[in-house]
């Protein structure tokens, strides 16, 4: 089987299928072999959902980032004066409804987003890496 992260092809995917059959077979008895068949489906979308998984990313730590005064790129949470705490960006990060996108951050929203990566049921899930660049600050220093 493919390593986490690795893609399996259809082939092999049929030859574990038929492993796991005959296996099962010989345990419960050939009359159980739809039983058997439903088993190994089952376990033929497991490892596709493991082998699927893609890697979590990681932003940077809120103290190696610049401060901003720009509105949160999640919550929408905006500081009005120089008292207030500042955001902080910019800053790659995954919204389960956009994708990829660089902005700036709230303390609160960048601790949930720190480690947060794509999964294969959020909405905005796709193979493209594409990012939305949503700040007045040089965007590349999120991807540095």
């Amino acid at each position: 089987m493919g390593r986490k992260g690795q893609s399996v092809s259809i082939e092999r995917k049929h030859e574990i299928r038929n492993e796991i059959v005959m296996l099962l077979c010989e345990f419960v008895g050939q009359e159980r072999k739809g039983i058997a068949s439903s088993i190994a489906n089952e376990a033929i979308l497991q490892m596709e959902k493991q082998t699927e998984r893609p890697v979590v990313h990681e932003t940077k730590p809120i103290d190696q980032l610049e401060i901003t005064y720009n509105y949160c790129g999640v919550c929408g949470r905006q500081p009005q004066t120089q008292l207030d705490e500042p955001n902080y960006g910019p800053v790659r990060y995954w919204d389960p409804d956009d994708g990829w996108r660089i902005g700036n951050l709230c303390r609160h929203c960048h601790k949930e987003a720190r480690t947060r990566g794509p999964e294969p049921g959020d909405f905005a899930y796709h193979e493209q890496d594409t990012i939305d660049i949503n700040t007045d600050d040089d965007p590349y220093k999120a991807l540095t």
